[in-house]
């Protein structure tokens, strides 16, 4: 998410994954479309709280830095997620390698 002048811009956000595999509570804004279905597995989760503008991403962080059990909980999820998803590799090699010469 990225802020001019007070505005968001498009940019198609960023890895979401590496603060959730830290268990770290997620705000994002809403141009997740480099990585939508990982931003989506993460909302459903409530592991990530989108924001839209400024005011709530100041609303967001301030609910967050004066509730731990909220970051605590957003946190465990998102490493949870990170979690269920280990050894997508090996589960697409199960699949390709009977089409293997």
């Amino acid at each position: 998410m990225a802020f001019v002048g007070g505005s968001l811009v498009p940019i198609g956000g960023h890895n979401l994954l590496e603060p959730a595999a830290l268990s770290l509570p997620i705000v994002a804004g809403p141009h997740n479309f480099n990585s939508a279905d990982i931003a989506r597995m993460l909302v459903e989760r409530g592991a990530v709280r989108i924001v839209h503008d400024a005011a709530q991403l100041a609303a967001v962080v301030g609910d967050l830095l004066t509730d731990p059990a909220a970051r605590a909980a957003m946190g465990a999820s998102g490493r949870k997620a990170v979690d269920d998803n280990r050894g997508a590799v090996a589960r697409l090699m199960q699949f390709l390698e009977p089409l293997l010469p």
